[in-house]
C-alpha cells in the first residue's frame, strides 16, 4: 500500500465527476505548462588546490569554475598522527579569518562540495592500534567539522588491502555516521578514498563500501615517477609500446573488474600537468623510451620533477602546431629542437575529447583534473582563464546517472509519505511517466531541531538505484507536519535562516535530489511577523541553493485566504505554489465535512472561501505567471461516523481508524464498496 498525494490533470466534466464521489481517487492539477523534453546529466567534476606553503588564498578565480568537489589540500600526516595543515596561513589568527574559513565560504555560492585533502606517505601510522585508529578518525571529522569542510578526501600510502586498513575506515565509517546523528549537524561528512592506480588489479576488498566514492589516481604510478624512461600523459588505450597498466582504461577497468566497485562510485582522476623528459636519443622518443633526466624546470612553477603548468607548455615553440598525437593510444606528444620529449593536454583538442567520451561511455561517477595550479588562471596563452577546466566542466557528461527528463505536456507533482509505504511497496512499480515530480516528506522541526526520517533516507536510496531511464525530478519536502509555532523558531532570526538553508543544502547534496519543498502547511500562519520571515528564508534560500535548485512552497488554504503570502516574492523565488486544496476539513474538527471541496456554489457549505475555486481565483488575480500555480488534492479518503447523513451534521469522534497515526485516513486499497 502506498498512500501518496498526487497532481493530475483531467477535464472539467472528470474533475466534477471525481468531487461527488465518497472519496476522492485521484487528484486535480489545473494549471499546466509544457516543459522542455530535455533535462541536463549529472556528473561530478573534482577540481585540487594545492597552495604554496605561504600563500593566502582568495576564492574568486574558483568561484567561477564548473567543479562539483572541491579539494583543499594537502593536509600532512605525522608519524605521531598529527595533521599539519597545507599552508602557514590555513588556520584562523586574531587578526584573519585563515585559508580553512576562506576556502570553505564559497558553499555559500552553492553547487559545490568542499572536501579536505589529508595525504600520508608511505605505510600509514594510524592504523597500528584500535586506540590510534579511534584518535585518528575523531581527529579528521573534528578538523573537518571545526573548519567547516563537507568531508574529506583521503589520500595514503600502504596496501589498501591490510586488515589494519579496512578496520580502520570500519571506525571511520561509524564515527562519520555517529556525528551525523549530532543534532548540530544535520548532514553526514563525505568521505572519498583515492586509489593509486598501481593497486588497481589488486583492488579494494569491501572498503569502498565503507566510502561514498573512490577517486582513481591514474597518474599515482611508480613509472612516472622515474627520469630515465619516458611516459604518455593519460594515454587512454594499449598500443604495442603502452602497456595496459599505464592507461586509464587499462587501470579503470581493472577497478571495476577486479575490485568490484561500483563504476557510479569510481571518480577517474586525470592530470594535467605537462610531464617532461631529456632523451637519450631524439630520434627514437615516445612512450617508454629511454631517457637521461627530466626535462628542465618551467619559469612559473619551478618543479624540478618535469612537471610544467599549462602556461608553461603552450610557451614551448612550435608546440602547438607540431604536435604529435597517437590516435591508437590517445596521447598528446611534441619533441623540441633540444632533444626534450613532453607529453601533455591541450584544451579542445580531440585527446582530452576522446577521454572525456570514454570515461562518460564507461557510465563512471565522474572525473577530476589535478590540479589548478596547472592550469592557466592569467590568460597567458591567450585561451582564456583556466581553459582546461572549463572545457572539461562543458564536455564533461555521466551516461545514466539520474537524468531526469519530463516527456509529458503538464506537470505532476506526486507526494509520497515514507511512514505510510508498506514493506513490501517497490519504486521500480511505478511508471516513470505518472509522475513529472516526486516529493517525499523527509524533514521535521522538533525541539528546535531537524529531525530526518530513517524511513524517508531508506526510500530516497530506492529511487536513486531506480532503474528508468525518464526518472521525475526528486525533492524532500521540510515541515509538513510541523506546527507554526515549530516553524516560527526555526525562522526567528537571519542567523537561523542561514542556518536551515544551509543544511538543507548539504540535505540536497547528500541526498542528491533536484529541490526542497516548504511546507508550513500543517497549521496557518497568524501574523504580518510570520509573512516576513517565511519571505527572508525563501529569498535566503534561493541564494543559498542557487538558479538551478527546485523550489516549491505549499500554501496552506487559511493562510492564503488572510493575503499572508507575498506574491511577489514567492513568485521570484518559488518554481511551483502548490495550493492545499485537501485540507479543508481537519479531522481533530468537531462537524463532519469534505477535506477538499471544489467548487463554491453548493448550498450547505458553511463558508464558501474554503474552496478549491475560491482560492485558485484569489490567487489568479494576484499571480503574474500563473504556470507556477499547482492545485494539490490528496488520493486518500477519510472515514466519519455522523449523527446523520447531511454535511456539517456533528461527527462521533471515535471513528474507525485505519490502525495508522493518520485518524480517519483510509487509503485507496482499504477502500470497500
Amino acid at each position: 500500500m502506498l498512500r501518496n498525494r498526487e497532481y493530475a490533470v483531467f477535464s472539467g466534466e472528470e474533475m466534477a465527476t471525481g468531487f461527488v464521489t465518497s472519496f476522492l481517487i485521484i487528484i486535480v492539477l489545473l494549471f499546466y505548462y509544457p516543459i522542455s523534453s530535455t533535462g541536463a546529466t549529472h556528473c561530478s567534476f573534482y577540481c585540487f588546490t594545492t597552495p604554496k606553503e605561504n600563500e593566502k588564498i582568495t576564492t574568486e578565480l574558483y568561484e567561477q569554475l564548473p567543479c562539483t568537489h572541491f579539494v583543499y589540500g594537502y593536509a600532512h600526516v605525522t608519524r605521531e598522527n598529527r595533521l599539519i595543515p597545507p599552508t602557514r596561513f590555513d588556520l584562523p589568527s586574531y587578526t584573519e579569518q585563515g585559508n580553512y574559513r576562506t576556502f570553505t565560504r564559497m558553499k555559500q555560492w552553492g553547487g559545490v562540495k568542499i572536501l579536505l585533502g589529508v595525504k600520508q606517505k608511505g605505510s600509514p601510522t594510524f592504523t597500528d592500534n584500535k586506540y590510534s585508529r579511534v584518535h585518528f578518525a575523531e581527529l579528521l571529522i573534528k578538523t573537518a567539522r571545526k573548519y567547516n569542510f563537507d568531508g574529506l578526501y583521503l589520500s595514503f600510502g600502504g596496501d589498501y588491502r591490510s586488515v589494519l586498513f579496512q578496520q580502520f575506515f570500519e571506525t571511520l565509517a561509524a564515527k562519520v555516521k555517529a556525528n551525523a546523528q549530532r543534532s548540530e549537524f544535520g548532514s553526514r561528512l563525505f568521505v572519498v578514498l583515492a586509489f593509486p592506480s598501481t593497486q588497481a588489479q589488486s583492488g579494494l576488498r569491501n572498503l569502498h563500501k565503507l566510502v561514498d566514492a573512490v577517486y582513481l589516481v591514474t597518474e599515482d604510478s611508480e613509472s612516472v615517477s622515474d627520469p630515465s624512461t619516458s611516459r604518455h600523459l593519460n594515454p587512454l588505450l594499449a598500443t604495442n609500446t603502452i602497456p595496459v597498466e599505464d592507461t586509464v582504461s587499462g587501470t579503470a577497468l581493472a577497478l571495476v573488474e577486479d575490485g568490484e566497485i561500483p563504476r557510479k562510485k569510481i571518480i577517474i582522476g586525470l592530470s594535467i600537468w605537462a610531464r617532461s623528459y631529456m632523451m637519450e636519443n631524439p630520434q627514437n622518443v615516445g612512450h617508454g623510451n629511454a631517457a637521461t633526466d627530466f626535462g628542465p624546470s618551467g619559469n612559473l612553477t619551478r618543479r624540478s620533477d618535469g612537471r610544467l603548468s599549462y602556461p608553461e607548455i603552450c610557451r614551448v615553440p612550435d608546440l602547438k602546431t607540431r604536435a604529435a598525437y597517437d590516435e591508437q593510444g590517445i596521447a598528446l606528444s611534441f619533441t623540441s629542437n633540444e632533444g626534450v620529449w613532453y607529453s601533455f593536454e591541450l584544451p579542445r583538442h580531440r585527446s582530452l575529447d576522446t577521454k572525456l567520451k570514454w570515461i562518460s561511455s564507461q557510465e563512471f561517477g565522474g572525473v577530476g583534473l589535478s590540479s589548478v595550479q596547472a592550469d592557466d588562471a592569467t590568460n597567458k596563452c591567450g585561451e582564456g582563464r583556466m581553459p582546461l577546466h572549463e572545457f572539461v566542466g562543458q564536455k564533461m557528461k555521466c551516461a545514466d546517472q539520474l537524468i531526469r527528463r519530463n516527456y509529458n505536456k503538464c506537470i505532476r507533482i506526486c507526494h509520497i509519505r515514507p511512514e505510510k509505504v508498506e514493506d513490501n511497496f517497490k519504486v521500480d512499480s511505478l511508471e516513470p511517466q505518472w509522475c513529472s515530480h516526486i516529493v517525499i516528506a523527509m524533514v521535521e522541526f522538533k525541539d528546535q531541531q531537524l529531525m530526518v526520517s530513517s524511513k524517508a533516507k531508506e526510500l530516497l536510496s530506492e529511487f536513486r538505484q531506480w532503474a528508468s531511464h525518464q526518472q521525475p525530478h526528486v525533492l524532500f519536502s521540510v515541515g509538513a507536519e510541523s506546527s507554526s509555532s515549530e516553524w516560527r523558531i526555526q525562522l526567528e532570526s537571519n542567523a537561523s535562516r542561514y542556518s536551515l538553508s544551509m543544511k538543507l543544502k548539504d540535505l540536497m547534496k547528500e541526498w542528491e535530489v533536484d529541490g526542497v519543498e516548504v511546507a508550513w502547511s500543517a497549521e496557518a500562519m497568524t501574523e504580518r511577523s510570520d509573512r516576513d520571515a517565511l519571505s527572508s528564508f525563501l529569498v535566503q534560500l534561493r541564494n543559498i541553493l542557487g538558479k538551478n535548485a527546485l523550489i516549491v512552497l505549499t500554501a496552506n488554504p487559511e493562510t492564503a485566504l488572510k493575503r499572508l503570502y507575498d506574491i511577489t516574492l514567492i513568485q521570484r523565488n518559488c518554481d511551483y505554489v502548490i495550493l492545499e486544496g485537501h485540507s479543508f476539513w481537519r479531522h481533530n474538527s468537531s462537524t463532519a465535512g469534505h477535506f477538499s471541496i471544489m467548487f463554491k456554489d453548493h448550498p450547505d457549505l458553511p463558508d464558501r472561501t474554503m474552496t478549491l475555486e475560491s482560492i485558485a481565483t484569489d490567487w489568479l488575480s494576484l499571480l503574474n505567471n500563473r504556470s507556477k500555480l499547482i492545485l494539490g488534492l490528496s488520493a486518500e479518503g477519510h472515514i466519519q461516523m455522523l449523527a446523520d447523513n447531511s454535511h456539517g451534521d456533528v461527527r462521533l469522534y471515535s471513528t474507525r481508524t485505519t490502525g495508522d497515526t493518520d485518524k480517519d485516513s483510509i487509503s485507496q486499497s482499504e477502500v470497500v464498496f
